[in-house]
């Protein structure tokens, strides 16, 4: 028994001794497998991170926007929507902007009435125009207020010093736009009439001044933006500006009735990505004249001389109201349009809640 004990411990011993040494031999190459494993393992799991991070973020749809149509001006009014575009201050606003061309604010805001766009921008007289009854068209803001001396009669008749001193002229001046009543406004101030000259009604300014150009007409009203194209031309003499005749126009942003009502927060970021535009060519003016001088072919000196021209920002006054209805009331009185109240054609709901510190109109 006691030998059997003996042989089995010895066994037993052996045993032991073997597996110990077979653990001991195979110790470092195994931490060199489980490591590798790690590593292996790690390097497939960030692997993994990273092609579902990309995955998620290929499935990511891409930024829905809305689309509007825009209606711009030859000139003007096409400034701060082509600056905005270019920049992505409309897509930062969630919109899909497509700019319309047009030759006048009138144009713009004709094409709101029939449908043709959704927005357009004008000055005070030509918006007026279009404000009749049962009309779409609506006034939603402010946009700018002309600064004295921006814009200026001028004639090639040699000698004269006034208007008085050209009768007999022609005069070119914007049909169905705002040229139109302050040319009424200046003849009034001097006390002349339509009969004392003959008026030459365009379509476009780039007309006016190859009219002017060429001599077919003797004078017309215009402002810095066209400085470099009338350098070239002879015997001009300035004969008064606007602000002399106590005129100071206005430009408004117009809109459609049912595109406002049913899209109020779309136009609420319309105009939050029109006053980053003022702002950003306020700011960068050399660099966006150089923008709007490509898109728009024009002078870009004289896209920054005629910045500078008007008091811009998104807003709407007591005062610009007043100053639109005072169109109205003496166009009327005139006969040059219907008489309405402005109030029925004035929706400041979006101006209001994104700029209530630059509204005081009040319904």
């Amino acid at each position: 028994m006691r030998k059997l004990r003996k042989v089995i411990t010895v066994l037993l011993a052996g045993t032991m001794a073997l597996s110990l040494a077979g653990c001991g031999s195979g110790s470092g190459s195994k931490a060199a497998e489980t490591e590798s494993t790690k590593e292996t393992e790690s390097a497939k799991e960030t692997e993994d991170a990273g092609t579902e991070a990309e995955a998620k973020e290929e499935s990511k749809d891409p930024k829905e926007l809305t689309k509007v149509q825009i209606g711009v001006d030859a000139s003007l009014f096409a400034y701060i929507p082509v600056v905005a575009k270019e920049k992505g201050f409309f897509e930062e606003h969630g919109i899909d902007a497509e700019l319309v061309n047009f030759s006048f604010g009138i144009d713009t805001v004709n094409a709101v009435v029939l449908n043709e766009v959704q927005i357009g921008f004008a000055y005070d007289y030509a918006g007026a125009t279009r404000l009749a009854e049962k009309s779409n068209l609506r006034v939603a803001a402010n946009l700018l207020i002309d600064n004295p001396g921006s814009s200026w009669y001028e004639t090639t008749i040699e000698g004269a010093k006034t208007i008085e001193d050209i009768k007999g002229a022609k005069i070119g001046y914007g049909q169905g736009t705002m040229d139109e009543y302050i040319l009424a406004k200046e003849l009034a101030y001097y006390g002349l009439t339509e009969d004392d000259f003959e008026l030459v009604p365009f379509s476009s300014s780039a007309e006016i001044i190859t009219a002017y150009a060429s001599g077919s007409i003797d004078a017309a009203k215009f402002g810095k933006a066209f400085a470099s194209q009338l350098e070239p031309i002879e015997n001009r003499t300035t004969l008064n500006t606007t602000s002399d005749i106590g005129e100071t126009a206005q430009a408004y942003i117009f809109a459609d009735d049912t595109f406002l009502k049913d899209n109020k927060e779309v136009f609420d970021e319309f105009l939050l990505a029109i006053q980053e535009g003022i702002d950003y060519i306020s700011n960068n003016l050399e660099e966006a004249s150089e923008i709007i001088a490509d898109e728009m072919t024009i002078d870009a000196v004289d896209t920054q001389n005629n910045w500078g021209s008007y008091n811009w920002g998104v807003e709407l006054t007591q005062e610009d109201f007043d100053h639109l209805q005072s169109i109205v009331d003496w166009a009327s009185e005139h006969d040059m349009i219907e008489y309405v109240d402005i109030n029925e054609y004035t929706d400041a709901t979006s101006v209001t809640d994104v700029f209530p510190d630059k509204v005081t109109y009040k319904k």
